[in-house]
């Protein structure tokens, strides 16, 4: 009998632009990492513009972010990213658009000579509503460990929550908040070694995105 979480992790299509179901599985996730911040002087499009979008100054944002380990065990990364292409719109979101980033790891395992090359493929969607005062972002990745034909036995499904302050329209909040969903039983001791990997691999990334954004 598959828990609720298995059963959608077995239903999560990794491309979808539905808004109301990537909410529905990623907040179904186990959370490993949650953090926020609040940026003055800006907007909600300006972020994305800086740190997201296709221009030369968010394609280094990316680099400085990917490159810079962290909390991180990963020793070398490399990445490609597609550009972003806009989706149809929808009552709440004027603005949709998906892109596709593919990530290659090598991290240290157990043991010191246990290395590893950990490929992330991760569908990214932007959802921006017609006021321009919210920018959400949803990214899911389910890792391939080795050889493309070995997936991890779990999606990562992470949300950035960028919006406008409603006491100070020149003040953003943003949150970001990372959760786990498992294709099978996390309760054991593997479970527990790749919810701390991710933790220290989200804390570290996190850090680096608020001290470059600022």
């Amino acid at each position: 009998q598959k828990t609720t979480v298995e059963t959608m992790a077995a239903n999560l299509n990794q491309t979808t632009i539905n808004f109301e179901e990537l909410t529905n599985h990623w907040s179904s996730g186990d959370n490993v990492y949650g953090s926020g911040t609040q940026l003055n002087n800006t907007s909600p499009l300006q972020i994305f513009e800086l740190a997201f979008s296709d221009k030369p100054i968010a394609k280094q944002f990316l680099h400085q972010l990917l490159k810079n380990k962290g909390a991180s065990s990963s020793a070398d990364t490399t990445y490609t990213a597609s550009s972003w292409t806009n989706k149809p719109s929808t009552k709440e979101h004027d603005i949709i658009k998906q892109r596709k980033l593919c990530i290659k790891a090598t991290e240290s395992g157990i043991t010191f000579f246990s290395r590893k090359t950990i490929t992330s493929n991760i569908n990214q969607t932007a959802f921006i509503t017609p006021s321009k005062d919210c920018v959400t972002i949803y990214s899911v990745a389910q890792p391939r460990t080795g050889t493309e034909s070995k997936k991890a036995d779990h999606f990562v499904i992470d949300r950035w929550t960028i919006k406008r302050s409603d006491k100070d329209p020149n003040q953003v909040l943003l949150s970001f908040n990372a959760n786990i969903l498992w294709t099978s039983s996390s309760l054991t001791p593997t479970g527990t070694i790749i919810k701390s990997k991710w933790l220290r691999f989200y804390a570290g990334r996190f850090d680096t995105w608020r001290t470059l954004i600022k």
